[in-house]
């Protein structure tokens, strides 16, 4: 009658020609010792599956699960059988596992809860290497050379009862690879066994060299560990745990870019938001669209004559109107959330086109930008532009037609300039002898535009707009850095100029061509060409740390966050230019309401540009919003908004009466 044996050795073998050998000749021959080899090459089913499989045929009274890139040390399966021999209550033995300069490697730790994986096995590990949950799992103080109960053993070499292992039913067949062992030890512990660390029992564990690398081998181990903690802590910690574990050092540094825009873009924005009378305009068509169900065809008109822009921006302000009970601060909340938005984009752009690290030190570049922060918090149709710029490129790298052609509809609505993406649509996507004669035709067109200007003797936009938009993006004690930034991105253009980057130096190119061109010197046509700015100055801020210089490229990110952070609270997050901020302009609207009474009035207003259409509408609508609104027809009562109030001085008040002196504004009523 056969002998069962006392000990079933279990080997999946996968890709691991070189190291078998070498773990079947360590294995001391033994009558009352059987090896099983599960072949893993043919059809890779997972490693527990496979173990399974191989217990399925095994005879023996334990079941030693062992990696094929394994050497056993002699005497040691003698000492782990003799041990379980002698203590019934152990469900699972693990020997201590040396690495291949015969060095203790970590083989056992605690059954890891959420808070010790987020502190063990993400980025927080680096950031705090001797956290309290870290020290725990891995049991930090112990020298490994003592006998120990543990929580887990690593699955590279552990030994268990047979009877237990199929009373538990083996290992769980959805663990493709990775947690299976700590699965199976955690069931073992729940029957009420006692998983133990044995240092006397030693296994030269090569590591890793049956198993591949790569982006599939990450995927796995990331599919293991949520199910390993949505079946022990349920989904909360599952999602936690690969939520932390998705992070890396650097999207901490782009989470901390994001939420410092985010707080620039949002810094008492119902307060000190600039609120014009083309903001005013905007919302009082769009509130129309809910109050009176009119919904417009057409936005603004443009600085050219009979041309106007998309209504897109119109229904985004209604939306904005409505969510935030028509408070005149709503659009610029909205525009300050599509500026948040760019931050992310600009990363994600600068990731796809350059690398990982141009897109994080464009999104700083951005984050940080005070141009990029004032105009982000401006309720008007360019404020948006930059969002849907990106989200352009974006898909024109990913080859996505409708999320280039969307994008694409809804930029040209918000402002003209972004028709000069349809050039560069064509560029990109056109081939061979079409490409090379449309380029052409470009040239003659841009040409023939540059020609026409001559002989109407209309100047370009001078060199002194560019310059101004510059230290405006930078702030003026950053000249330093735009300078050496420029240096250094036009020294790698060179190297970052392949074909699949040409996308962006055309919009670059365009974008000064044609807003030379067209000779308007206002602030906000910057904000069409701001985001390939940012991206080619951060290729010039990576050329430097690349360069062995990176000690003095965070210097000068220090420089720039701290000059950024001085100019914007030193301006109170506005441009005076603009006028009054919201507040004040509130409190104007509420002194005319409250000294009105109630009864009818008109208001004008006088000051620089005050015969413009849209001078009066952004008192219109605060007066609308307080719940008296001025009348078109003249009326008996009626109300002067001087501003600033030094034209009070050069438009002679004549029969009226100064009520109200209040922040560069003063009003003169008549009746």
């Amino acid at each position: 009658m056969p002998v069962r044996p006392k000990l079933s050795l279990i080997i999946v073998k996968y890709r691991s020609q070189e190291y078998l050998p070498k773990c079947l000749a360590s294995i001391e021959k033994n009558p009352l010792w059987e090896i099983i080899i599960v072949d893993n090459d043919k059809e890779n089913i997972g490693y527990g599956p496979a173990c399974n499989k191989g217990a399925q045929k095994a005879k023996g009274e334990y079941l030693l699960f062992l990696n094929p890139d394994t050497v056993v040390l002699p005497g040691s399966l003698e000492k782990m059988i003799e041990y379980l021999d002698r203590h019934p209550e152990v469900g699972i033995l693990g020997p201590q596992l040396l690495s291949e300069k015969s060095e203790i490697v970590p083989s056992s730790s605690a059954i890891p809860t959420p808070l010790m994986a987020i502190f063990s096995f993400t980025f927080l590990a680096k950031v705090s290497k001797n956290n309290h949950w870290s020290r725990e799992y891995w049991y930090q103080g112990w020298d490994r050379k003592s006998e120990k109960e543990v929580g887990a053993v690593s699955g590279a070499a552990l030994i268990i009862r047979k009877n237990l292992f199929e009373k538990l039913g083996g290992f769980d067949e959805k663990f493709f690879l990775y947690f299976e062992e700590v699965d199976l030890c955690e069931r073992v512990e729940e029957a009420g066994f006692r998983v133990v660390f044995c240092p006397h029992a030693k296994v030269i564990h090569y590591g890793g060299k049956s198993t591949e690398k790569g982006e599939k081998i990450d995927r796995i181990f990331s599919k293991s560990r949520f199910y390993f903690f949505q079946k022990h802590s349920g989904w909360p910690g599952a999602l936690a745990v690969h939520f932390f574990a998705s992070l890396r050092l650097f999207h901490l540094g782009l989470f901390i870019i994001i939420i410092a825009g985010a707080l620039l873009r949002l810094y008492q924005l119902l307060t000190l938001a600039p609120f014009s009378g083309d903001q005013g305009r905007d919302l009082l068509v769009a509130k129309d669209i809910f109050i009176n169900h009119q919904f417009p065809v057409v936005g603004p008109q443009t600085s050219v004559p009979r041309l106007y822009l998309g209504p897109i921006f119109y229904y985004f302000s209604a939306i904005a109107l409505f969510l935030g009970n028509f408070h005149p601060a709503a659009a610029s909340f909205l525009c300050a959330l599509f500026g948040i938005g760019a931050i992310y984009l600009i990363y994600a752009v600068g990731k796809k086109y350059f690398n990982r690290q141009v897109g994080l030190l464009a999104a700083c570049l951005l984050a940080f930008s005070p141009f990029a922060v004032i105009f982000s918090r401006i309720g008007l149709h360019p404020s948006p532009l930059p969002f849907f710029l990106l989200i352009f490129f974006l898909g024109l790298k990913r080859k996505n037609f409708w999320l280039t052609f969307v994008s694409f509809i809804i930029a040209a609505q918000l402002h003209l300039s972004a028709i000069l993406l349809l050039p560069i649509w064509l560029l990109v996507t056109l081939s061979g002898f079409k490409k090379t004669l449309f380029s052409a035709a470009l040239f003659l067109v841009i040409l023939a535009l540059i020609f026409l200007k001559e002989i109407r003797g209309s100047p370009f936009t001078p060199f002194s707009y560019w310059t101004e938009m510059l230290t405006f993006m930078l702030s003026p004690g950053n000249l330093f850095l735009a300078i050496t930034l420029i240096f250094f991105a036009l020294s790698a253009i060179h190297d970052w100029l392949s074909e699949s980057v040409r996308p962006l130096f055309y919009w670059l190119v365009l974008g000064i061509i044609g807003l030379t061109i067209k000779n308007s010197q206002a602030e906000h046509y910057f904000n069409f060409i701001l985001p390939p700015v940012c991206l080619f100055l951060a290729c010039g801020w990576e050329r430097l740390r690349a360069g062995r210089r990176e000690s003095l490229a965070w210097s000068l990110a220090t420089v720039f966050i701290a000059f950024n952070l001085y100019q914007l609270l030193s301006a109170n997050f506005f441009i005076a230019k603009y006028g009054p901020p919201l507040s004040a302009r509130i409190a104007v609207a509420k002194f005319i309401v409250n000294d009105a009474h109630g009864q009818p009035f008109s208001l004008r207003r006088e000051g620089p540009l005050w015969d413009l259409p849209s001078t009066n509408k952004n008192y219109e609508y605060l007066l609308w919003w307080l719940g008296n609104p001025p009348q078109k027809e003249a009326q008996y009562l009626s109300y002067t908004i001087y501003e600033p109030k030094e034209a009070a001085q050069e438009f002679k008040i004549k029969g009226k009466l100064v009520l109200f002196d209040y922040s560069a504004v003063e009003i003169a009523r008549s009746d």
